[in-house]
């Protein structure tokens, strides 16, 4: 797990050339459970469902990164979604797959 730093400098042109130097920090993914996982083991525990700003806040990651996995995670059926009347939020709920 290194890190890498880089410089890029950007010009802009007005009347004068002038660069501004910005210090980039490039990770790499760390080892354990992926975000997928992460967000399908919490959901597990809330059967009366989860909202989208719960995860985000359990998982410290923002609510657009979220959104993302809920997505795919809806879309690949291992998960489902109802909207909250009153609230105007979704809810998301572990779907299982339990062989009868």
């Amino acid at each position: 797990m290194g890190t890498n730093l880089v410089l890029l400098k950007v010009i802009k042109f007005v009347h004068n050339s002038f660069y501004i130097t910005l210090s980039i920090k490039i990770i790499s993914a760390t080892r354990g459970f992926s975000t997928t996982d992460k967000i399908l083991d919490i959901i597990s525990d809330y059967p009366q469902g989860i909202t989208t700003k719960e995860l985000s806040d359990q998982l410290n990651r923002p609510v657009s990164m979220v959104n993302f996995y809920l997505k795919q995670l809806v879309n690949t059926k291992l998960v489902y979604a109802r909207l909250d009347q009153p609230k105007q939020h979704w809810i998301y709920y572990r779907i299982s797959h339990s062989l009868n």
